[in-house]
């Protein structure tokens, strides 16, 4: 149900709309971390799937508290209407897996874009080709196989 909330959402901490279930989902960690964690100056964040949509939203809220935060997400859906121009955030994608398209628009992807099957990496967020989609390329074991040919 999470993934289907894909209502634009305006955060006003970071003055910019987010997709509202990613959004949901993400505050009850933010507020568990505030509530009971000392966190340190230097944060790494990381999620395959949703985990790396909530992995976005925990790296700007803490970012905007003044943390030193790198991102890194797998597979990870997009998460804001507005494009976000910071490098500290790696998304790394397979070709042919389907849920990097999603949700379509309005939702924007934002960060480093690294594909998993060459490293090969850019800033712009081309519509992906999708012709023949393999929802096999989403499973996080997919993603390692081909990074541990590295």
């Amino acid at each position: 149900m999470t993934d289907l909330e894909a209502i634009p959402e305006y955060d006003t901490e970071l003055s910019l709309s987010v997709h509202r279930g990613f959004w949901n989902a993400a505050l009850i960690i933010k507020n568990d971390l505030l509530a009971n964690y000392v966190l340190p100056k230097n944060i790494v964040f990381t999620g395959h799937s949703m985990g790396g949509a909530i992995a976005q939203l925990l790296g700007l809220w803490f970012q905007n508290k003044g943390h030193e935060v790198t991102i890194y997400t797998f597979a990870s859906p997009a998460v804001t209407v507005e494009l976000i121009s910071q490098d500290n955030h790696y998304r790394v994608y397979l070709k042919k897996d389907p849920v990097p398209l999603l949700p379509p628009y309005p939702f924007i992807h934002w960060g480093i874009r690294i594909n998993a099957e060459t490293l090969d990496w850019d800033e712009s967020h081309p519509t992906l080709d999708i012709s023949q989609p393999d929802p096999r390329d989403h499973s996080i074991i997919e993603y390692l196989s081909f990074l541990n040919t590295y």
